[in-house]
């Protein structure tokens, strides 16, 4: 068969020389919402690198002449329980959970496309054994494993980034899976291996690269899941450990002080700053995530 012939078995959208990538782009900028995550996520992340230099405090120095002041012009959003800027440590804090969210979502990503095209690919039984291995992981609640694999591995940066990829794969496996599969019934796939194509070009070449919008998805939305669940593990004190600032942990420390202090009046913003941040932030990741899932919905795209 020749490469003409072979060129009439590729999707139409490729074989009218259309980038899938560029008309899936185009249908991401019409989405308003989406837009509109993206733009605050950039916000939030110029925020987190860039803000504590924009103050003229440091979150490790404490002024005992300050403490639990309320917002104002001088601090923003007020000052914690030892006088420190609550905005600079808020902002900090945002550098780890962002930091935690992006790499726990993709490495979980990684592992997870990696053991399902290993699934996919191989023989009937060694799929079956690797999928109901899955199942079982599902199965079992996520919290109360998060919490028994932290007080296993400990609450450092490094060990809840693998804490979330081992035990956060399961649902990226099962959608490369299952895309696997059905792009190995495609004509142009078989007529590619007949042809003595490697397997290696043909996993390169074809399953990879019309995997990648459900990867890229997928690792989206887990990216808001990651920053939830290291929030829930420091917010329990099981996740990132005082005196690194993450949004958990902040919350975590002025739950303590929600029923008053003995300077009197409830000190709300130590609740409020670093619960709207995690607030936005999965907001913002789940209007994106949003946005590509329709963007790259093949029916959809050759639509325009």
């Amino acid at each position: 068969m020749k490469q003409d012939d072979l060129a009439e078995l590729q999707p139409k959208g490729e074989r009218e020389g259309y980038s899938l990538w560029r008309l899936s782009m185009q249908r991401f900028r019409r989405h308003k919402l989406a837009l509109v995550g993206l733009v605050l996520m950039a916000a939030i992340t110029f925020l987190a690198i860039s803000g504590p230099g924009l103050r003229p405090f440091r979150s490790d120095k404490p002024d005992y002449k300050k403490l639990f002041k309320p917002p104002d012009w001088a601090h923003w959003f007020g000052t914690d329980e030892l006088g420190r800027d609550l905005f600079v440590r808020v902002m900090e804090g945002g550098r780890v959970s962002l930091l935690v969210g992006v790499a726990g979502a993709s490495s979980s990503a990684f592992l997870g496309v990696l053991i399902g095209s290993v699934s996919a690919l191989a023989p009937a039984k060694v799929d079956s054994l690797i999928m109901r291995f899955t199942d079982v992981m599902m199965a079992i609640p996520t919290i109360p494993l998060l919490m028994i694999a932290a007080l296993f591995f400990g609450g450092g940066i490094l060990n809840i980034v693998l804490i979330l990829a081992l035990f956060g794969w399961m649902g990226t496996a099962r959608l490369v899976r299952g895309n696997i599969l059905s792009l190995r019934e495609m004509d142009y796939i078989q007529v590619a291996q007949m042809m003595g194509a490697s397997p290696w070009r043909v996993i390169w070449h074809h399953f990879i690269p019309n995997t990648m919008s459900t990867i890229v998805v997928s690792t989206t939305f887990r990216v808001a899941g990651a920053i939830i669940y290291e929030s829930s593990l420091s917010y329990l004190g099981l996740g990132i450990q005082p005196p690194t600032p993450s949004w958990g942990n902040l919350l975590q420390r002025s739950m303590s002080y929600m029923f008053g202090t003995a300077f009197g009046g409830v000190p709300w913003w130590l609740v409020f700053f670093p619960g709207l941040f995690i607030l936005l932030t999965a907001l913002a990741v789940n209007f994106i995530g949003d946005g590509l899932r329709d963007a790259f919905d093949p029916k959809m795209v050759l639509r325009g």
